[in-house]
């Protein structure tokens, strides 16, 4: 078979990963079908881990926790959340964990005659904090040593104005924010491999998805999704 006449999109694989990635739509009611996921009612757990350098300097640990705007529940499922990383991250206590808040958002042209989503987490190389400046909700991320420090993290917020405040975000690409949809938390860990540990045996370094989480936590709560990140970090 020759690939000299197939187009993108044209096969069944290729027809779906185009749809996914549509740049725009022209209707609302459009990409509510195309991003369904985005608009679940229960929060979507995953985590990953970040090589540094070669690998053997240590890991990025990042848990990803996306909630809908509306949600109700942001504030038990953190504490849920942390409760099993604290408890499984205990080998450097002063570092404790950096949480980042960010937004995604539907962004349209001044007519409202086309629509797209805007995601917050910004996953280009040269970005190490793994947040789109745009929908970023503070420049200074949360510190969570204890579970005292997790009522620090902002779980309640007036999305008018954070519209508003950002109205020329994105005015050099001629579109406003027409709806935050999203509220999303990076948080971050960075795991330092010892001598001695490099040496062991490491399990895995988020014991949290080794875990029957349906028993621990709140059954509102879905397991992460663990998969190893290929983004490496220079020392």
């Amino acid at each position: 078979m020759t690939s000299l006449n197939i187009e993108r999109g044209t096969t069944r694989s290729g027809k779906r990963f185009a749809a996914r990635n549509k740049p725009y739509y022209l209707s609302l009611k459009e990409l509510y079908s195309h991003h369904s996921s985005l608009f679940a009612s229960q929060p979507l757990l995953a985590s990953e881990v970040l090589r540094i350098g070669d690998g053997r300097q240590g890991n990025l640990i990042q848990t990803t926790i996306r909630f809908r705007a509306d949600a109700t529940n942001i504030s038990t499922v953190l504490r849920n959340i942390f409760w099993e990383l604290l408890r499984e991250h205990t080998e450097n206590e002063t570092d404790g964990f950096e949480v980042t808040t960010v937004f995604n958002a539907i962004l349209t042209d001044p007519e409202r005659k086309s629509f797209s989503v805007f995601y917050g987490q910004d996953y280009s190389y040269d970005n190490n904090s793994g947040a789109a400046s745009q929908l970023k909700y503070s420049s200074l991320p949360v510190t969570v040593r204890t579970h005292l420090d997790v009522k620090n993290i902002p779980t309640t917020f007036n999305f008018d104005t954070l519209i508003q405040e950002g109205r020329f975000a994105f005015d050099k690409s001629n579109v406003v924010i027409e709806k935050i949809i999203n509220v999303v938390y990076l948080i971050r860990r960075l795991i330092v491999l010892t001598p001695k540990t490099r040496t062991s045996k490491i399990s895995n370094p988020i014991q949290v998805e080794n875990i029957n989480l349906e028993n621990e936590l709140e059954s509102e709560v879905p397991p992460p999704q663990a998969f190893e990140g290929q983004k490496s970090f220079s020392d």
